[in-house]
């Protein structure tokens, strides 16, 4: 795991200058790869490629990175893993091929100067982006992991292109000018985020995930799929609920087992939920020493997972730490905002750092359990979805004005995942189209009557954000609404928030994060299951509950979904109120800037018809937004 940049030119330039660009942006990815630092310089003039290491497989000097094939032809540099690198250098060996050392890079590297690189990627199973420069052909190319869960970025410009693993490495080029996309706050004020490919600022765009990119030196730009979940899962197989859970199982352990591939310390966040007590407890019969397990706790005792983390920490003899979070959060804002680089509106980033802070004083490497509710059907949504699925008739045959009028007069729900919340969610999203359904009930920010009031002069090149999902899913075309679903679940939410969140917080600390529910050959499983058996008597997960009761507590197989939540509500009526006031209204604020105050007071005091749980993600969204333009007011030219 570790931080890649780099700088090409469509034409020779003078290395130095290149050197320097890639340099200064490497610089800024330390905290990714602090273990090692490098550049490679292309003789020509063409391309600077930087790297900066964290050593996690091969620890010597043999796993140094930029790294040149031993052919010569091409050179990489490379963020994540190749799990199933012994494997694959077994398979090379066979075929005559040496090695120098024993990095999971190498082997892959050798792997594309043997058997090209789509048979290469084919043959991987991991996560990665990285860069490859060939040598005798003059192209770049730029290229992701399946699921995405390593983030790579670039930026074209007249004479070239920049590419880096993170955002804030290009805010040390002055030669490129970063501008604020006025679409993408449009969309951010939905989602919470900014859906990929495109970022915050202009021009700034994001390798798609299962593609790679080929740029050639008159940058011409070819982009090419080698894996998608649209031909991967398409038809559904016959399978028992029993056969399930055994597949599920063996498939898992699997992911788990070569997850475990390391030559340092490894341990797992244990939230004391479903999915992080079967990776503890896989995780825990592999290893020959003491696995490490972590979990968050609130000062207060709300929300706290503790205590079913420590029932499944015992019941493995883990080594278990408990981070308690307090709850004066005012000084982590800042830190939070300025690893993101842009604005992110998941709360749970902020236990997610933390805990990432706490873990890698004692591993470098955490296995978690991002991906399970999104393959296995463990939100309350999928069971929305299944309900319409099986009453899709009835519902379309009644009149929009029927549901609008229900909406209308049904009261605003007062609790927290109520059941009455529950209901009132799925009520709003009946009546519309399934972009906007799925919007109304798996997205928490503005809907589009909303962003209409709380805009001054809303942008002119806008898309519903109904519509930019569509134009998404535009890849992902399935015949069965279940089936979309479950899609855009996966590469819209996961992809673009999910897992966004965990790199960033994993990173910001040089901590590997390793999802085993990623495995893609777990995702192509998952997406050939019936529904009927994904979401057995319209329960959450109840694949993955029937495993857990072999391997943990009933308590615990049973209990609610877990993650790391915190009490927002609490935290914005109280400790946050006053600076959520003073960010949002300062001087320079782009939230004056952008929007209407009168609304944005209302919004805050409370007074708009919406339920507390509403209201609090829509405060947090524009309070995020207003830190990030704070402290990007020098890069992001508002007016």
């Amino acid at each position: 795991m570790c931080g890649i940049v780099g700088a090409f030119s469509a034409s020779p330039r003078n290395r130095e200058v290149l050197s320097s660009s890639a340099t200064m942006m490497i610089d800024t990815l330390k905290h990714r790869g602090p273990d090692d630092q490098g550049i490679w310089n292309d003789p020509s003039g063409f391309v600077s490629l930087g790297h900066c290491r964290l050593a996690i497989i091969d620890l010597s000097i043999e796993g140094r990175q930029p790294m040149v094939s031993k052919c010569g032809r091409y050179v990489i540099v490379f963020n994540g893993e190749i799990y199933n690198y012994l494997e694959l250098s077994e398979m090379l060996q066979r075929e005559g091929v040496s090695f120098r050392g024993h990095s999971d890079t190498e082997v892959f590297l050798e792997a594309v100067s043997r058997w090209g690189l789509e048979k290469s990627l084919h043959n991987s199973a991991g996560m990665f982006a990285f860069a490859l420069w060939d040598q005798h052909k003059h192209i770049l190319i730029l290229a992701r992991d399946r699921a995405g869960k390593k983030p790579l970025y670039y930026y074209r410009h007249a004479q070239g292109l920049y590419f880096a693993s993170e955002i804030k490495a290009f805010k040390v080029l002055r030669d490129i000018p970063l501008s604020m996309a006025p679409d993408s706050i449009y969309q951010y004020l939905t989602f919470g985020y900014v859906p990929s490919p495109r970022t915050v600022y202009k021009g700034l765009m994001e390798v798609p995930a299962g593609y790679y990119m080929t740029f050639d030196k008159d940058l011409a730009t070819k982009t090419e799929s080698y894996w998608t979940l649209a031909s991967e899962g398409a038809g559904r197989r016959e399978v028992s609920f029993e056969q399930a859970v055994d597949e599920a199982e063996a498939l898992l352990k699997e992911a788990v087992k070569i997850r475990l591939r390391a030559d340092v310390p490894v341990g797992c966040f244990l939230s004391g939920g479903v999915d992080s007590g079967l990776l503890t407890a896989f995780a825990a019969m592999q290893m020959t020493q003491k696995l490490q397990t972590f979990t968050v706790s609130l000062e207060d005792g709300v929300f706290d997972e503790s205590p079913g983390a420590a029932i499944v920490a015992r019941q493995y003899g883990t080594e278990h730490h408990v981070l308690t979070i307090r709850t004066d959060v005012k000084t982590l804002l800042p830190k939070l905002v300025m690893a993101y680089d842009q604005p992110f509106a998941d709360a749970s980033a902020i236990p997610s750092l933390c805990i990432s802070e706490e873990a890698r004083k004692y591993v470098k490497v955490v296995i978690n359990g991002e991906g399970g509710d999104e393959l296995f059907g463990g939100y309350r949504r999928h069971l929305a979805m299944m309900l319409y699925d099986r009453y899709h008739v009835c519902i379309n045959m009644t009149p929009n004005a029927v549901f609008d009028f229900i909406n209308y007069i049904l009261p605003q729900p007062r609790g927290f995942r109520s059941n009455y919340s529950f209901l009132h969610r799925y009520l709003r999203g009946l009546g519309k189209n399934h972009f906007d359904r799925y919007i109304a009930w798996c997205v928490d920010g503005f809907d589009e009557k909303e962003k209409k009031s709380l805009y001054r002069v809303l942008p002119c090149d806008r898309l519903p954000s109904g519509g930019l999902l569509a134009d998404k899913a535009r890849h992902y075309r399935k015949e069965d609404p279940f089936d979309q679903f479950m899609a855009w679940d996966f590469f819209l939410n996961m992809h673009d928030d999910m897992l966004v969140k965990m790199d960033i917080a994993t990173m910001t600390y040089a901590l590997e994060g390793r999802n085993p529910f990623l495995d893609h050959r777990l995702i192509e499983w998952a997406f050939h299951l019936p529904k009927r058996i994904l979401l057995k008597n319209f329960n959450t997960k109840p694949i993955l509950r029937a495993l857990a009761k072999r391997y943990l507590p009933e308590s615990v197989a049973m209990g609610p979904k877990r993650g790391f939540e915190i009490p927002l509500i609490r935290w914005l009526r109280g400790d946050l109120r006053d600076m959520v006031h003073d960010v949002c209204f300062s001087q320079r604020s782009i939230i004056l800037d952008l929007f209407n105050r009168s609304y944005v007071e209302e919004l805050l005091a409370e007074k708009l018809p919406m339920d507390p749980d509403r209201w609090s993600k829509r405060v947090w969204t524009l309070f995020m937004l207003a830190m990030w333009g704070d402290m990007n007011e020098d890069r992001i030219f508002l007016s």
